[in-house]
């Protein structure tokens, strides 16, 4: 009888040391610091359920810039995948880590929207 307290002890030891390190882990991948902007960018959006030029535009409107300009900045991230630092200020501003833990449950390793299987 006396093993099998012993047994349940290290089990209750070795599945507490598991969660906490496994917490660890998931809370430091989940800064915004350890993020690119682009994720950062369409994690806002799906968060938002809107798109990245929405995005673009309300990060824009903070600047008083113009619907050209925004349209312009915009234009050159579809094209060349550059993120105008007005717009990746303001996602790193209003992301949340609780935005990109329930963008981590639902994309996991942080890469995006998971293949539809066509091709």
């Amino acid at each position: 009888m006396n093993e099998n307290v012993w047994y349940l002890v290290g089990m209750t030891v070795v599945a507490v040391g598991y969660i906490a390190i496994r917490n660890y882990l998931v809370s430091r991948s989940a800064k915004k610091s350890n993020r690119s902007d682009e994720e950062l960018l369409s994690t806002l959006a799906m968060v938002r359920q809107c798109s990245s030029f929405d995005v673009f535009q309300e990060a824009g409107r903070e600047w008083n810039f113009s619907e050209g300009k925004i349209r312009a900045d915009f234009q050159q991230y579809l094209t060349r995948g550059e993120i105008p630092r007005y717009v990746s200020d303001y996602a790193r501003r209003n992301v949340t880590e609780t935005d990109l833990k329930y963008r981590d449950l639902i994309y996991p390793r942080g890469g995006g929207r998971p293949s539809s299987g066509a091709g």
